[in-house]
């Protein structure tokens, strides 16, 4: 079977502002918006051998900003399974970005990318099973759009950084919307996606109206 991607909505377990990582729970066995369950019995053995953390599934064309940081202590618990992201914020400044607006709770997504070897049925449900785990994501989908304005507006995230988050939230949309187009999802994953582009049009609506100059970010292509 063909990698997948699985977006969630974030549970923050623990944070370390000294060390600067975040338990996060990585996933659940919840039904998700294709209709689908995922087993959480994850073979890590090929994901271990490299666990970074990248930003927004950057598997080419990866650029050392792209690198977060390094996962550890994968684990499955009853609720689901969690991880512990450690950002590289000694050598990385969009990490410290990255972990400040989690810690803000204004980012709220993480995305795991891997290959269910196998399907059974529950019921009605598709449950994927025998996944193996490529890669963990931090994504740029955030609470809402006004807390990214507030927090540009507060000083916590500065001008660059927000282009920054603003190109990614495109990119990411349109990556979402190429899926759809690829894979024809239910009608709640179509609202997911339109709900990321009205989320990055508000955005940069907002960042104008606070009087941010050249943030040179429409929604070109996502219509």
């Amino acid at each position: 079977m063909e990698k997948k991607l699985k977006l969630y909505t974030t549970t923050i377990k623990s944070i370390d502002d000294e060390n600067k990582s975040i338990r996060f729970r990585i996933s659940d066995d919840s039904i998700d918006r294709y209709g689908e369950k995922v087993d959480q019995s994850w073979n890590l053995k090929n994901f271990l051998k490299n666990p970074i953390g990248l930003w927004n599934h950057k598997s080419y064309n990866v650029e050392p900003e792209d690198v977060l940081g390094q996962w550890s202590d994968i684990k499955t618990e009853d609720d689901g399974t969690y991880g512990t992201l450690t950002f590289d914020v000694d050598i990385n400044p969009k990490a410290l970005t990255v972990f400040n607006q989690y810690v803000k709770r204004t980012l709220r997504c993480v995305s795991v990318g891997f290959i269910p070897h196998s399907m059974e049925w529950e019921d009605d449900t598709p449950v994927l099973k025998d996944n193996e785990l490529l890669e963990v994501s931090c994504v740029p989908i955030p609470a809402n759009a006004n807390a990214v304005a507030l927090a540009l507006k507060d000083g916590s995230l500065n001008t660059k950084d927000a282009q920054w988050m603003l190109r990614s939230m495109r990119d990411g949309a349109t990556e979402l919307q190429e899926q759809l187009n690829k894979s024809k999802p239910e009608e709640g994953e179509e609202k997911h996606v339109e709900e990321v582009k009205t989320q990055l049009k508000d955005l940069s609506d907002l960042i104008v109206n606070l009087g941010v100059a050249g943030t040179d970010v429409d929604d070109a292509g996502l219509k």
